[in-house]
């Protein structure tokens, strides 16, 4: 089984450059882990993102789902929001769990909810 191990500490307050390494890393492992990135339109783009500047913030989703065969009679889709949480050196990550997505970023039939 594959590993990967980062140490995530950040800068008070995070800086943009960090907040996209902590989402990539995140991004990264899901997507080694078979849980693929949707073609949902509007999903943040890890490249060019910034650390929101007020507190309890998102700045941007990505909608996933599992690469299964199950994911076509079992279907699960996980929107990821990378955010701020309630302090300069907090990021937060919101999820929200359904069994479909909308094609523009929403969840739908939610299972789980943000």
């Amino acid at each position: 089984m594959a590993r990967d191990q980062q140490n995530l500490g950040f800068s008070n307050p995070i800086t943009d450059a960090e907040f996209r390494a902590a989402a990539q890393f995140l991004a990264n492992t899901l997507e080694a882990g078979g849980i693929i990135k949707t073609a949902d339109t509007g999903q943040i783009n890890l490249a060019t993102a910034t650390f929101p500047t007020a507190n309890d913030t998102v700045a941007g989703y990505e909608i996933r789902r599992f690469s299964d065969s199950l994911q076509s009679s079992a279907p699960i889709f996980l929107k990821f929001e990378y955010g701020r949480g309630f302090a300069v050196y907090e990021m937060a990550l919101f999820l929200t769990i359904g069994t479909g997505s909308s094609g523009a970023g929403n969840i739908t039939n939610i299972k789980f909810p943000r």
